[in-house]
């Protein structure tokens, strides 16, 4: 899980933007099987969601995650990187659910989501789900006027991933504008400017956003906030604001064989903030990751026990072309 942005103070009401995933203590119900149904069958009983296929899809998308980070770090010229995985698998899905034969292959596996029955249900289903706490997701379809798309494409977009379909006018300034004016709406302000200008020859344009405003579980004093230092490696420090506590209730836990700390801070909502801290300065997120056990996270966490803690307020603005990241991913 990646803390992706954070505006204003952090003061009683801290606030932060993050990718989020689930833990759920659920049993897997037995003779749980998985069917092979696509999404013709959605509305049949084979295509709810069950334990066993909760975990196909957390699966996948963690792999693509992993992936996704590795070759963006390999790309990137930044130290620093905003990535939300859960917003571009969406888009690339969706993408997928207009193909067929090897290009849906190809995008499918790329994502790893390739043996995840039922695909697009289950992540109409798990957006709904997530979107019933404090997170914002949102698309749209924008097509150019008398570009003709299949009408169940569009049937389908909508009903898995409540994508309406909007046609541009043919005025670059006037789609540029209404463009840039969605995603500044769905992301809270967020993101004022997505597009600086519309690609050339734009028949079809996909867009993707998610947005959380959440508040801590347990509150930070802003008594204690203050200068303090941030080791960007063994040597360079550099001074920020610090949130701070003595006695911050946090389950947490450290992973010896990997030399890596992680904790878990819970927001007001059926979502958490996992920081993952390598003690070595030097390594890198693809390092940290490599082993990591994530499959097993949610049930290494212990109790919350009263921990000295502290977080650095942090604002990040990142942007990158994708398209050479995911032609390398496959």
């Amino acid at each position: 899980t990646m803390l992706t942005d954070t505006t204003g103070d952090w003061y009683p009401e801290e606030k932060a933007t993050v990718e989020a995933v689930g833990c759920h203590e659920h049993q897997e119900p037995p003779g749980g099987t998985a069917s092979s149904e696509e999404e013709g069958e959605a509305e049949d009983k084979n295509c709810e969601m069950t334990w066993k296929k909760s975990q196909r899809l957390a699966d996948g998308l963690m792999r693509f995650s992993i992936d996704l980070l590795r070759e963006v770090q390999l790309e990137s010229n930044s130290t620093n990187m905003v990535l939300s995985p859960l917003s571009i698998a969406l888009a690339l899905s969706q993408l997928a659910l207009g193909a067929a034969n090897q290009t849906e292959k190809h995008l499918l596996e790329a994502m790893h989501l390739e043996s995840v029955p039922c695909l697009h249900h289950m992540l109409g289903t798990l957006c709904r789900r997530l979107t019933e706490s404090t997170l914002s997701l949102a698309s749209r379809l924008y097509l150019q006027e008398g570009f003709e798309v299949k009408e169940k494409f569009l049937e389908d977009s909508e009903k898995f991933y409540r994508t309406k379909p909007t046609t541009l006018s043919g005025n670059s300034e006037d789609d540029l504008a209404t463009i840039n004016e969605w995603v500044k709406e769905v992301t809270n302000g967020q993101i004022p400017t997505f597009l600086q200008h519309l690609p050339e020859n734009t028949v079809m344009l996909l867009l993707n956003a998610i947005h959380l405003h959440a508040f801590w579980q347990n509150k930070f004093d802003v008594s204690f906030t203050g200068p303090d230092v941030f080791h960007l490696d063994n040597e360079f420090v550099v001074p920020v604001e610090m949130m701070k506590a003595q006695t911050y209730s946090l389950s947490w836990f450290m992973l010896e064989s990997q030399d890596i700390q992680v904790a878990k801070f819970p927001f007001k909502s059926n979502m958490s903030f996992v920081a993952i801290i390598p003690n070595q300065y030097t390594w890198n997120t693809s390092h940290v990751l490599e082993n990591f056990p994530y499959k097993q996270l949610c049930w290494l966490f212990p109790k919350e026990v009263p921990t000295a803690v502290k977080i650095p307020k942090i604002k990040l603005d990142y942007q990158l072309e994708l398209s050479k990241v995911l032609s390398q991913m496959g």
